[in-house]
């Protein structure tokens, strides 16, 4: 078929060739005649970097006015911090920081930037999570302050440009923008530089430093990606950040929101010995008989490669066990929960249950 085409090809290049009014043929003429005879679908395609920086820097300029700053006076003296503006009310602002943050505050400032710095008192304090080192807050202002929207924690790839935004050096520095990448994998950290915590985390390879912390870390869409709570400070390592993933942030506002506190939910499975595992993905687990897992229909050593709960209209794939404990983390007390899950070599989905707190 190949040569045929080639046959063809050649019969109509003479043909246009003949054509020609000159008695000779550049290579501009052979390139046009070659276009002229390609699909209609193949198109060359160029890119403006300019426009695109610009549309960059325009959501920069619109989004760094919802990042604001959380000052904690403690018996030590003065903590500072960042917050990010997720939510309106009329005239009332939600901020979502760290619970470190906060950690033994006597009384709350937050700092937003409208031309100038303005101070707001009289802050309410919605609730905190040490686990997940996060805590709401809510502020009355009459200035027209952005509300950042949240992205997909679940759908960031290794590679994608970020944006960590927030203040380093106390407010001296208030709104500092710097650029990375998602950078890792998720990880899922235990017991870190704030005691009891034991959340999964985002890591990036943007800038952030002391103040950072409880900022925003936004996607190229001007998107809440995360909230930047530990940078790594050990020998020569260097640009290893962390962020809690947005996903995270969603369910612990929400019930912080509604109760002041974080109910965990109960799932009842541990990730099994490698050495008694048969299946090579997912996760292979031993179950607890009181727990949810165990009602869904799991058995010991079943293998998990799908996890779905609550409005999720897809099972979110997993691959790793730091993946299967994020999503648990992202689940609430009262969602509906299904696996998908490997068993003998076949592939099984389990039955819906109704998640339970944990005892």
């Amino acid at each position: 078929m190949k040569r045929y085409m080639l046959v063809i090809l050649v019969i109509l290049l003479t043909f246009s060739l003949a054509s020609c009014s000159k008695d000779y043929v550049t290579e501009n003429d052979v390139e046009d005649i070659i276009n002229s005879l390609l699909p209609e679908d193949k198109v060359r395609t160029t890119y403006d970097l300019d426009s695109f920086q610009d549309e960059v820097l325009d959501m920069l300029d619109a989004k760094r006015s919802g990042i604001v700053g959380v000052i904690a006076k403690t018996p030590e003296g003065n903590a500072s911090g960042s917050g990010v503006i997720y939510k309106k009310e009329g005239d009332f602002y939600y901020v979502v920081t760290n619970f470190h943050v906060l950690l033994n505050f006597l009384s709350i400032k937050i700092v937003t930037k409208d031309g100038e710095l303005n101070y707001h008192e009289n802050i309410e304090y919605i609730g905190s999570d040490q686990t997940t080192d996060l805590a709401v807050l809510k502020f009355e202002s009459e200035l027209d302050l952005p509300v950042i929207e949240f992205a997909d924690s679940y759908d960031t790839r290794i590679g994608e440009f970020i944006f960590a935004i927030g203040n380093p050096s106390s407010l001296e520095y208030f709104g500092t923008v710097t650029m990375g990448v998602i950078s890792g994998d998720m990880s899922f950290f235990t017991d870190g530089d704030v005691g009891g915590f034991d959340s999964a985390l985002i890591q990036h390879d943007a800038a952030i430093s002391e103040g950072h912390s409880g900022g925003a870390l936004l996607d190229i869409n001007g998107n809440l990606v995360g909230i930047n709570n530990i940078q790594i400070l050990y020998g020569y390592v260097g640009s290893i950040n962390f962020a809690i993933p947005v996903n995270t942030v969603k369910r612990i506002i929400l019930d912080l929101e509604d109760d002041g506190y974080v109910s965990l939910p109960y799932v009842g499975i541990n990730a099994a010995l490698t050495s008694l595992c048969i299946e090579a993905e997912g996760v292979c687990v031993m179950v607890d008989p009181d727990g949810n897992g165990f009602d869904a229909g799991l058995e010991n050593l079943d293998d998990i490669i799908g996890y779905k709960v609550g409005d999720m209209d897809y099972f979110k794939l997993i691959e790793t066990e730091d993946q299967l404990l994020e999503v648990i983390l992202n689940s609430s007390v009262g969602d509906t929960l299904q696996f998908k899950y490997i068993r003998d070599g076949i592939e099984y989905t389990s039955l819906e249950v109704i998640l339970e707190e944990r005892p």
